[in-house]
């Protein structure tokens, strides 16, 4: 290589090594604003997903019939709450274990189904079903506090009020082999989910 092509070749050496500097620190200055506008947002997240050993807050939960009540964890029994929505797929296929929860009971645990659908809803959900079990309706903000995202749900809440354990999703296998084990219960049986192609 001659000398005058390496000379002018030098320039271009420095402009791209320049060039990579600045987008460097482009990158850099970016990453610094994505974490600033990270944390500005903080404030609006939903609260933290209660952990093991919180303590339940007292549920305002409204019958099927209209009555309004405060569900709260002072006796001697477990709770088991079972989140659901009368237009979840998911619930529709766990609805047999639901019955299977609800029929096993018997002043072992109280078993509450609680919903964020309107009471009217729920009697028209209770009576299509055959549904003896009172269903409860509860306000989103109520279900917030729970750190519940998802139907079906399945929170434990020791007779203190301390959550002990919870599972979302349909009884899957996995889940539903925990919740036998958990609660000494016979479920009607896992849901399947469907194979992926």
């Amino acid at each position: 290589m001659s000398t005058e092509s390496m000379a002018s070749a030098r320039p271009l050496i420095k402009y791209r090594a320049n060039e990579k500097h600045a987008l460097l620190l482009l990158l850099i200055i970016s990453i610094g604003v994505n974490i600033a506008l990270a944390h500005r947002l903080d404030r609006f997240r939903t609260p933290v997903r209660p952990r093991p050993f919180d303590i339940a807050s007292p549920l305002e939960v409204t019958d099927s019939g209209g009555k309004t009540s405060t569900l709260t964890y002072d006796s001697t029994l477990p709770t088991i709450l079972y989140w659901f929505s009368p237009t979840c797929g998911w619930c529709e296929k766990n609805f047999q274990n639901f019955e299977s929860l609800a029929n096993q009971a018997n002043g072992r645990y109280r078993f509450v189904p609680v919903s964020s659908a309107p009471p009217a809803k729920l009697a028209e959900y209770a009576s299509r079903h055959g549904i003896t079990t009172t269903l409860y309706s509860i306000s989103v903000s109520s279900a917030r506090s729970y750190g519940f995202r998802g139907t079906p749900t399945s929170t434990i809440v020791s007779p203190r009020g301390k959550l002990v354990r919870s599972w979302s999703g349909a009884y899957v296998p996995v889940t539903f082999k925990e919740i036998q084990r958990a609660l000494l219960v016979r479920l009607a049986g896992a849901v399947i989910l469907p194979k992926r192609p």
